[in-house]
């Protein structure tokens, strides 16, 4: 039921709680209203200034008897003699009044008014007003009725007591005035219950405002305030998301940036080789022609990349998948030996295991050729000319497999390194559906490749040296 009304629109909610607010305040002060009487009687109990009826009535017996009650009524004119003349007669018992006290005589026979006594409390501003307005009864009025014998005869003797009317007007004051506060209290309970709502989203768009937007934004319900906090959220987590996926295509396209410049000046620094090669005219012809060859291949790769220039965002991107497709396994022989060929022209050693039946493996030629780049580029850069460097090829267990392996020069760590070609060779392998395995420390370098052959046939490879 709560939950139910908690997505109510505040203004019905309110409208809902100033009824029964104003229902159960009238109920409340009608209850205290028909227990004033109660709680009158409880403070006559513990002797709160109470009016002892009974020592009055023994004093006006007594008294009664030396007094003369007026033969016939006087004028209502308090001025008049007669009316001061009988007062005075009867000014005995009128004493035993107090100020809260009246009295009024009249005739058992005919029922004729005689005289009567009003207290000074009659006669003030506010008493009388209640009085006159009230048709001559106050709230808490005890009017009794009793025969008296007086000097010259018995009469009737009206009393009236208005002790309790010290009582039970500020106790209905007090009454509506806690059933006003009481209401004024619910609506204004509710009131700060909105706004304490309204500042716990207030807060959270300070903290998205200083660009703190890991903070979730509270549920404040299913009202227009709980609207407002759920759209929030969501804009909160909508930026947080734009400003995150931002940062990562920021940092994509600088790494993109990067690797493409560095898979670019790797064919760009062979192809300079071979031309420095062959303008030394040390080759005999049929190795130069070799080695046009290998420039124009060169030539081809670099095209080759700038035209795929969007493949490389694969790289940093996995959910697009790259084009597959089956390459022979002589293709790999021939990477390794171009590019083992071209380590030998920069005065390395290489000492190559190849042992590469015919088979096919699900690749891309262009990304392959980017492996082989990379590895062979971090040997130039790195590698020590006195080590050889060792290259096995081969099958084993339906999988292929390239060791790699070379010693480090021992001033390695005055060249710059941002190892972003190892980074875009592990991600290539990633894309093929193969492993990168590599231990590198200050003294040697080995990289493992491993990829899956798409037949069924199954070789022998040599164990990696």
């Amino acid at each position: 039921m709560i939950n139910w009304i908690r997505h109510w629109k505040i203004r019905t909610r309110l409208l809902l709680l100033l009824v029964t607010l104003g229902i159960f305040c009238c109920f409340l002060f009608w209850v205290l209203w028909k227990n004033q009487e109660n709680f009158c009687t409880l403070l006559e109990k513990a002797g709160v200034d109470a009016w002892d009826e009974k020592a009055f009535l023994e004093d006006l017996k007594e008294t009664a008897r030396t007094c003369t009650v007026p033969d016939s009524p006087p004028d209502w004119d308090e001025s008049a003699p007669r009316y001061r003349e009988a007062l005075k007669k009867m000014e005995p018992v009128f004493a035993l009044c107090d100020d809260y006290t009246s009295l009024g005589i009249y005739g058992i026979s005919d029922g004729l008014f005689r005289c009567y006594w009003q207290p000074d409390y009659l006669r003030s501003r506010v008493t009388g007003f209640l009085f006159s307005t009230s048709h001559g009864y106050l709230l808490g009025e005890e009017a009794n009725e009793l025969a008296v014998t007086f000097q010259n005869g018995e009469f009737d003797v009206l009393y009236s007591s208005f002790h309790r009317t010290r009582f039970i007007y500020p106790y209905l004051a007090a009454s509506l005035i806690f059933c006003i506060l009481l209401y004024l209290g619910g609506v204004l309970l509710f009131v700060s219950r909105v706004l304490r709502r309204i500042r716990k989203v207030e807060t959270e768009i300070c903290h998205m405002a200083t660009g703190d937007l890991s903070r979730s934004v509270p549920d404040c319900g299913g009202d227009e305030i709980g609207t407002l906090a759920f759209q929030l959220d969501g804009l909160r987590q909508a930026l947080d998301s734009h400003i995150r996926r931002e940062a990562e295509n920021r940092k994509a396209s600088q790494d993109l940036v990067t690797a493409m410049s560095h898979d670019l000046r790797t064919p760009l620094t062979i192809l300079n080789g071979y031309l420095e090669v062959l303008r030394l005219h040390r080759e005999d012809p049929a190795r130069q022609e070799e080695y046009l060859n290998r420039c124009l291949e060169k030539t081809r790769d670099i095209r080759e990349l700038t035209d795929r220039m969007f493949e490389y965002a694969l790289v940093y991107d996995a959910a697009e998948p790259i084009s597959l497709h089956p390459v022979p396994l002589p293709f790999l022989e021939q990477c390794l030996r171009e590019n083992a060929d071209y380590v030998r022209l920069a005065g390395f050693t290489t000492e190559l295991d190849i042992h590469c039946p015919q088979g096919q493996l699900l690749a891309d030629e262009v990304s392959l050729k980017r492996v082989f780049s990379n590895l062979f580029s971090n040997i130039l850069k790195y590698g020590d000319k006195h080590t050889p460097v060792t290259a096995s090829l081969g099958v084993h267990r339906q999988q292929v497999k390239l060791c790699l392996r070379n010693a480090v020069r021992p001033d390695i760590s005055l060249t710059e390194s941002n190892r972003i070609g190892l980074k875009s060779t592990e991600k290539i392998i990633e894309l093929l559906g193969g492993e990168l395995y590599v231990i590198e420390d200050e003294f040697f370098f080995l990289a493992e490749i491993t990829l899956p052959l798409c037949d069924q046939k199954a070789f022998t490879l040599p164990p990696c040296g």
